[in-house]
């Protein structure tokens, strides 16, 4: 079998410019001081997308931008 057969299903979903610009400053300030990995979580709400980004070494950032909901 096939590892890749239960694969095909592919989910996506999209950040703001605002969001992406904040993202960036976060992530340019956070790797000088620390190199870990970073998870990106996406939670749907019906009206809009919790967005958080954590880093393994517990600092977190929250991109929701509940103004565009």
């Amino acid at each position: 079998m096939n590892m890749n057969e239960n694969f095909d299903i592919a989910y996506s979903f999209d950040i703001s410019k605002d969001e992406d610009k904040k993202l960036k400053k976060w992530q340019e300030k956070h790797r000088k001081k620390c190199k870990r990995l970073l998870t990106y979580c996406f939670t749907p709400t019906g009206i809009g997308n919790i967005i958080k980004v954590r880093c393994d070494c517990g600092k977190e950032l929250d991109l929701t931008d509940v103004s565009s909901w």
